[in-house]
Order: C-alpha cells, then structure tokens, then sequence
C-alpha cells in the first residue's frame, strides 16, 4: 500500500534531522547547487561553532535577494542595450544619458558553451558585458596545464587590460554556459568618459573593482586554505558554482578534483554529525 503525502512528508522530514521540509523538497529540484550550499553552510557552522551553542535548526540562511533581469533575446537589441547601460550605471550611482553613437558601436553576440570570446595571442581593445551565462577566463601554459583565473558574471563590465593599449591576450575568454554578450570598443567609452564626469566615474569604478579583484584573488591563494577558497567561492558566486564541473572548480581553487572530494566530504560529514547534535538538543 502507498504511502499518503502526509506519511510521506512525515518520512522525509525526519530522514534529514534538522532540515525542514522546503529545503529537502528545493534539494531535489537543484541538487548540485544546494550541495554546495549545504558545503558552504557547513563551513560557517564549524567556524562557529565553538563560541555558538546550537539550540534549534543547525543553521540560519540569510534571506538574499537577486537583481531581476528582462528576458533577453537575440533580435531584442532594446533589452541588450538597456542592459548595458543598467551595468555602467551601478558603476556610476546615477542615471547616464544615452549616447546614439555609443549605442550604434555596441554589438551582441551569442556564445554556445565553450564558445570563444577572444583568444591568447589575440587583441582585443573592446570592453564586454555578459548579458546571460557568463564567462570563464583560463590561463594555459606551454607545458600543456591550463588554469582558471576567473569568472565574469552578468552586468560585470570585463576587459582584457593590457589588450587596451594595444598588447595581446594572456588568456582565453569563453563562454561558460550559454552566454549573450555585447562589446563596445574601449575607445567609444573613452571618448563619453572626457564628456561626461558621470560616464568618467563609471569607468573609474570599473578599473577600481578589477583592482579589488585581483587583490581579493592574490589574498585568497597565498592566505586561505583551500577548503576556506572553495566556500569563499560558493559564497561570492553560487550561480556560477552551480554550473560548474567538480574538475572545473577544483581548477579553480587550485586542488585536484580528488582533494575537492575529500574537501567537501569532511563537510558533509561535519554537517550530519552537526545536524544530529542539534536534533538531540531539541528533544531535551
């Protein structure tokens, strides 16, 4: 005889001491990304544990809201256009005032997984923002090894630095996933940039956040460990981690896909024993 949904909610819920019914249920329907939440979450706990006494659930999930974005299609130039803008001005804190020819310059393009934007040896003086999916950015040495040096989410204005003054890519740019993105040629935001102070501190800002990057990135590799990389990862980017292949984050935080198992194994581990302490502590 089957068993009622009541009986079977019933069921679930106490096979995950601890996790309430939603989340099982939103597990099921996203498993990858809500293991790396589950890892990622895990992390805290043990950071915190010590100082923290668990009473209750084992862990609190902030409530974190994401932009919404119109759906975008290829022939909808509109909505890439008004995306664009949307990006530099969250880089400026004000409205920016539309430029005909700056809109005329601007072209999209749509990228299939592992698409090529612009190669190593190649130059490319155009500064790019991804629309959908985004991109991954990967070194590649002449001993055969490739490194993955980074991602670029939506609305993230992203150049290839040194391309900008005229010399070649260092690395590769492709498309992670199925990716939309539009290029203006830097020249175009130069020009706007000596008119305009709005559009000078959108550019200004943008240099200024690929510093922070590139700081953030330099400190995390010399002063983490890499189970500390690999939740740091998770909580600066968990769309992007979501659709990632094991080998391609353990790429990333700079282990090898056996070692990232064994990373989120102890998590997992840690979790359950966790889980089980506090759903003990509840019944007292």
């Amino acid at each position: 005889m089957g068993l009622s949904q009541r009986e079977s909610g019933q069921r679930d819920h106490a096979a995950e001491p601890g996790v309430g019914r939603f989340d099982q249920l939103r597990r099921r329907k996203h498993p990858v990304q809500h293991q790396h939440a589950a890892d990622r979450d895990e992390y805290e706990h043990r950071r915190n544990q010590e100082t923290h006494h668990c009473k209750g659930p084992p862990m609190i999930r902030r409530a974190s809201g994401t932009a919404t974005r119109p759906s975008l299609s290829r022939d909808n130039a509109a909505v890439a256009t008004r995306l664009v803008y949307d990006a530099f001005e969250q880089l400026a804190g004000q409205r920016l005032v539309r430029d005909a020819a700056l809109d005329r310059q601007t072209r999209v393009c749509s990228l299939a997984p592992g698409g090529l934007l612009f190669g190593a040896g190649s130059v490319d003086s155009r500064v790019h923002v991804v629309l959908e999916g985004f991109l991954t950015l990967k070194y590649a040495s002449s001993a055969g090894t490739s490194w993955i040096k980074g991602f670029v989410p939506p609305l993230m204005p992203f150049a290839c630095v040194s391309c900008l003054d005229g010399a070649r890519a260092h690395f590769d740019a492709y498309a992670g996933a199925a990716t939309t993105v539009a290029s203006i040629p830097f020249r175009a935001l130069d020009h706007l940039s000596s008119a305009s102070a709005a559009w000078q501190r959108a550019l200004l800002n943008a240099f200024k956040r690929y510093g922070q990057r590139k700081e953030k990135r330099e400190r995390e590799l010399l002063t983490l460990s890499a189970e500390a990389r690999y939740v740091r990862f998770l909580q600066d980017m968990p769309e992007i981690a979501a659709r990632l292949k094991q080998h391609e984050i353990a790429n990333y935080v700079r282990v090898t896909p056996v070692s990232l198992s064994r990373i989120r194994r102890r998590l997992q581990l840690t979790r359950a024993g966790a889980a089980t302490a506090c759903a003990s502590d509840a019944k007292r």
